[in-house]
């Protein structure tokens, strides 16, 4: 495969993510596929020629090692070592808030990458990224600020939530805009 058709495939992954995304929001859980093809987008752009693509999907490669070895950290769990047992059996608080803060952080880090690498791009791929990095940050922003208080009406926390889950999904939506202009000019500098 060329170089070009690696970039385009490796674009083509992101749009790919952001679509499921977009059906996370929107319908139902896809977050598996999300993240599988986000994995798969990581790979593609490593190992394309570019330099910003293929130092964004080694920084995409770097962020799923340490949500693994954040959920291996966060995770009770005994192994048979052979000859003794090791147990984690109460992981630190810390490690499981980590692992809750990089998970999170998944949209930020889907759009930051975006953003990267489609910085060589024409300007409309780079205002679409950075307009999905952006409502990405104001998602999480508003999900750790907006908390309905002990005694507020069931009806303001749902509209709240469905405000952000709307606020992410058209973040989602410039995203896979955003990747899929890259996967269809994959050679185009601005």
């Amino acid at each position: 495969m060329t170089r070009i058709g690696v970039l385009r495939a490796g674009y083509a992954a992101l749009a790919v993510a952001f679509l499921a995304a977009v059906g996370t929001f929107a319908a139902g859980n896809l977050l598996f596929v999300e993240l599988l093809a986000a994995l798969v987008a990581a790979i593609l752009l490593a190992a394309s020629g570019e330099d910003l693509p293929k130092w964004t999907g080694w920084a995409l490669l770097v962020y799923f090692l340490l949500t693994i070895l954040s959920f291996f950290a966060a995770t009770p769990i005994t192994i048979d070592k052979g000859g003794g047992f090791f147990v984690n059996g109460k992981p630190a608080a810390f490690l499981v808030n980590v692992q809750s803060y990089l998970l999170q952080a998944f949209g930020v880090t889907l759009a930051g990458a975006t953003l990267a690498a489609s910085w060589e791009r024409e300007r409309g791929a780079r205002n679409l990224a950075a307009a999905s990095l952006a409502g990405f940050v104001l998602f999480a922003i508003l999900s750790y600020t907006l908390k309905p208080s002990t005694g507020a009406d069931a009806g303001v926390a749902v509209q709240q939530g469905g405000f952000i889950q709307i606020l992410a999904a058209l973040a989602a939506l410039a995203g896979l805009a955003s990747a899929a202009w890259c996967a269809a000019r994959p050679d185009e500098f601005a």
